[in-house]
């Protein structure tokens, strides 16, 4: 299988993935408030996101847009409140993109470390989504409510950081995908070498 291909296929699954996490968190939420639900909208795909763009870069944009419009179909009352959170909201989830801007050393470094580091790989571009709604929101007029803002984040931000600490402890899945299959395609060819 080509890189291409293989880039292409692990992107589509892992998006899958958080889309499917994103209608299981609808319906949970559903479930477990059973009325005014349309306040709380839960979003486990923010850290798939942030996984894609470790493992593919850039190219992971096309995920978080994908993902940005599930979550459109998903909680259309509560995002289309107002336009003014819909902007907010989407300059929040957008901004996760900003992840790419570590340079892909300081990037292997901070991944290759300890589930400490990579937590705060993780709090860093969440917490600038936070702020850029908030600030957005703040801006622009929304006049929200705070604890659903927070009741959100908190628990949109553990459950991440679950997902995050099982991530890491998986071999080789939170890497720079193109980095390790080059090296894995040239120790092979070395070992091919030696016979």
């Amino acid at each position: 299988m080509t890189l291409k291909r293989y880039k292409t296929l692990d992107i589509i699954i892992l998006t899958v993935i958080a889309l499917l996490a994103d209608v299981i968190a609808l319906v949970f939420t559903k479930m477990l408030l059973k009325t005014n639900y349309d306040n709380i909208y839960i979003a486990p795909s923010i850290v798939f996101i942030l996984i894609i763009y470790i493992r593919w870069g850039k190219v992971g944009f096309i995920s978080n847009a994908v993902l940005l419009i599930g979550q459109y179909t998903l909680y259309t009352t509560q995002i289309f409140e107002s336009t003014t959170l819909a902007i907010a909201f989407s300059l929040g989830y957008l901004s996760l993109f900003l992840v790419t801007l570590w340079k892909k050393d300081k990037k292997e470094s901070v991944i290759s470390s300890g589930v400490k580091t990579v937590l705060i790989y993780y709090f860093i571009p969440y917490g600038l989504m936070i702020l850029l709604e908030a600030g957005a929101s703040y801006i622009l007029g929304f006049q929200g409510k705070f604890m659903v803002f927070v009741i959100r984040h908190t628990t949109n931000f553990l459950l991440g950081m679950i997902v995050i600490i099982i991530a890491k402890m998986q071999k080789n899945f939170l890497v720079d995908m193109e980095l390790y299959l080059l090296k894995q395609q040239k120790e092979k060819d070395e070992k091919k070498n030696e016979y």
